[in-house]
């Protein structure tokens, strides 16, 4: 069998070998020499190497608490803004107030679920949205090997079922426009016409408009212009029902 450079197995255990200016280093980790393991200890070998050629010493003493690590994860979050905004506040709101302080590699999944029994969530859909971010914390800690598994990787989302539709009635529709006047006029004629989302709607100039078509390629999300829809695709509405574009023509 081909092993990682510098990697063996020892008994039941693996042994990692380097050496940086003319001196060696042996280490041994305490697991067992399968396939996972190995690939393991041949990451903490190329890690021990990177340290020492930025001067740092091999072993780095202590893991980062929650908070370090978290605003670590956010900083380099390649997201869109409201994506990294959803994130932040879930985070803020309801694992760090019980985990900034404490070193990531102190966090078993017995905290983390003893922390989620204590919260009274909104929804399971709110429960899984906000796990979302915790697990990719530490899922970074794995990566930049500060522990060996991901605690919050246990975690099992609750079953959502969302609410039924009630779309307004037609005559329901035509009493709120007939209560409406000027811009909030047309903004309602074109939510009820289109069913665009209210993102959508405000996003839209008169660029869109062009020859009796309404062009849905655009949102505002937390205050700021996405270039794209909810579910990124661009959607075209024609002038079939005239009112709808005179509307927006005479306003």
């Amino acid at each position: 069998m081909d092993y990682p450079t510098g990697v063996r197995p020892h008994g039941n255990h693996i042994e990692i070998s380097y050496q940086y200016k003319g001196r060696r280093y042996f280490e041994t980790v305490a697991k067992k020499p399968n396939k996972t393991n190995l690939a393991y200890a041949a990451k903490l070998r190329q890690q021990r190497i990177d340290r020492l050629r930025l001067g740092l010493e091999a072993h780095e003493q202590n893991a980062p608490t929650f908070f370090e690590l978290a605003e670590d994860y956010l900083k380099n979050l390649d997201a869109a803004h409201s994506t990294v905004l959803s994130y932040r506040h879930a985070l803020n709101k309801y694992w760090l107030p019980a985990l900034a302080p404490i070193p990531v590699d102190a966090i078993k999944f017995r905290d983390l679920k003893r922390i989620d029994n204590a919260i009274d969530w909104p929804s399971g859909k709110t429960r899984k949205n906000c796990i979302v971010p915790l697990r990719q914390v530490f899922a970074q800690a794995v990566d930049d090997l500060w522990i060996e598994y991901n605690p919050a990787a246990n975690f099992r989302n609750t079953k959502h079922q969302k609410p039924p539709l009630n779309p307004f009635t037609a005559k329901e529709k035509a009493a709120i426009l007939n209560a409406l006047q000027g811009q909030a006029k047309v903004f309602f004629t074109l939510a009820f016409e289109t069913g665009a989302r209210t993102g959508e709607l405000l996003c839209l100039t008169w660029a869109d408009y062009q020859q009796a078509s309404l062009a849905i390629n655009k949102s505002i999300v937390r205050r700021r212009i996405k270039p794209s829809t909810k579910t990124n695709k661009a959607r075209a509405y024609s002038g079939e029902d005239e009112h709808l574009f005179r509307a927006n023509v005479n306003t």
